[in-house]
């Protein structure tokens, strides 16, 4: 069955949300970090962790966690949704 284009834009949506949360997230953590956030900082960080952050979309995007069909049913989305943080976090590591 084809996807509508309302459904489509609900699923961007949820990737520009990811998104912005991790860029956010980095930001804040060098805010904390750093306690300023100077121009050289974030060019120090900002090529490892875009690297990291398309590793991280892609491991949520394969198993389906972006398909906006799938995310009624509590139960498939938590069967996808722990082993892909564990691929993550190790991939991470």
């Amino acid at each position: 069955m084809p996807i509508s284009k309302f459904l489509r834009i609900k699923e961007v949506g949820l990737l520009v949300g990811d998104v912005l949360i991790l860029y956010g997230s980095l930001a804040l953590m060098l805010f904390i970090r750093y306690g300023t956030v100077s121009e050289q900082v974030p060019r120090v960080h900002f090529m490892p962790f875009s690297i990291l952050f398309i590793v991280w979309v892609l491991i949520f995007y394969i198993p389906g966690l972006y398909d906006i069909r799938s995310l009624n049913r509590t139960r498939a989305v938590e069967e996808k949704f722990w082993p892909a943080i564990t691929i993550g976090v190790s991939f991470a590591i």
